[in-house]
């Protein structure tokens, strides 16, 4: 045989799938070797594979991909028993077996299997999961009138979880971003929903996908769109749900953008300034990602300052005339529009006027 963990007739290896309160995990050895916990991988030898880890919603179902493999110089024309059992207080429950034999009550008309074992495939569909779902399980292959195999696996059952969410750190104002959501819960029905909530169905596109085999399952649902600076800090939800019960993730968004909205403010306001007043132009804008990072104002065109407030002390008529500010930051500018300070004054004469 070509390996040592099955022999015609007697000794196989245990396999144990634990439904508890958790994360699944999934591991295959022979008993008391060490080594790489998936020695026959190699094409025809024996072996069971299926996913590193599962989860199953209540009331849901659980599928669990699997296949199996055994030396190209095993006969098998007289068939493959596959067999699922549940370890219960050191007894085991028979979940479901092929040839029909009668299993537990707890599991009758619950468990299918799915492929055909003489084909190397024994998925296995539990429906309605309950909380008394939990606990070990074991997998076990027979050729007919010849030998067999068993394999482990460890399978956490539990309610709804919150689904993982990935998206850049940041986005760009304008460019098309992609974002992904996934959920470790597929039942094939489609009894588990996985939707995006919160962005703009005119300029997105929605992608669904379900990896379902022996390496991984999920759904995955991928969300490919474009945003504006309107959507900075804005949270986007990605929902789970089954019947009533939902879970959510979230992406808040860093849009970068060039400052927004850029104005000059001015104080006390710029129509009640008197010769000897002090006056206080500050450069605003409504939005900045990242944050400004130069401020640079001009009276008439002329450069005047490079802070955010600009400051004029004992106001002469000369400082009479249009002030205005640029904002930059690692996007792009912005430019104010123009405000004009008038001086006021009880004097003789008339103010300069504007050169053109």
């Amino acid at each position: 045989m070509a390996s040592s963990c099955a022999r015609a007739g007697s000794d196989w290896l245990l396999g144990r799938i634990s439904l508890q309160k958790g994360l699944l995990g999934v591991g295959m050895g022979c008993p008391g070797q060490g080594g790489s916990p998936h020695p026959w991988r190699a094409l025809g030898s024996w072996g069971v594979t299926y996913p590193k880890s599962l989860r199953g919603v209540r009331g849901s179902c659980v599928m669990i991909p699997c296949t199996l493999s055994y030396p190209d110089d095993v006969e098998a024309s007289d068939g493959v028993v596959a067999i699922w059992y549940k370890d219960y207080q050191d007894q085991k429950l028979l979940v479901y077996h092929s040839e029909a034999q009668e299993v537990d009550a707890h599991f009758r008309d619950r468990a299918q299997l799915l492929g055909d074992p003489a084909a190397g495939n024994c998925t296995l569909l539990l429906r309605g999961v309950t909380p008394e779902d939990s606990g070990p399980y074991r997998f076990r292959f027979e050729i007919v009138n010849g030998d067999r195999w068993s394999a482990t696996e460890d399978v956490v059952l539990n309610d709804l979880e919150h689904p993982s969410t990935a998206a850049s750190e940041e986005q760009t104002e304008g460019q098309m971003a992609t974002l992904e959501c996934s959920t470790p819960y597929v039942c094939p029905p489609g009894d588990v929903a996985l939707r995006w909530e919160g962005y703009d169905p005119q300029v997105s596109m929605v992608a669904g996908r379900i990896h379902l085999d022996t390496s991984e399952v999920s759904h995955r649902l991928t969300l490919t769109t474009s945003f504006s600076w309107k959507d900075h800090s804005k949270k986007l939800l990605c929902e789970v749900s089954y019947g009533s019960r939902k879970a959510t993730g979230e992406v808040v968004l860093r849009v970068r953008h060039a400052p927004k909205d850029t104005q000059v403010s001015v104080n006390p306001s710029a129509q009640n300034i008197r010769v000897g007043d002090t006056v206080s132009f500050t450069c605003e804008v409504s939005s900045s990602y990242p944050p400004i990072s130069a401020y640079h104002w001009y009276k008439d065109g002329v450069a005047m300052g490079t802070e955010q407030i600009l400051t004029l002390r004992d106001v002469r008529r000369e400082d009479y005339g249009q002030y205005h500010c640029e904002v930059k930051n690692a996007v792009g500018a912005g430019v104010a529009p123009a405000v004009t300070l008038y001086i006021f004054c009880e004097c003789q004469g008339s103010l300069p006027r504007r050169s053109r």
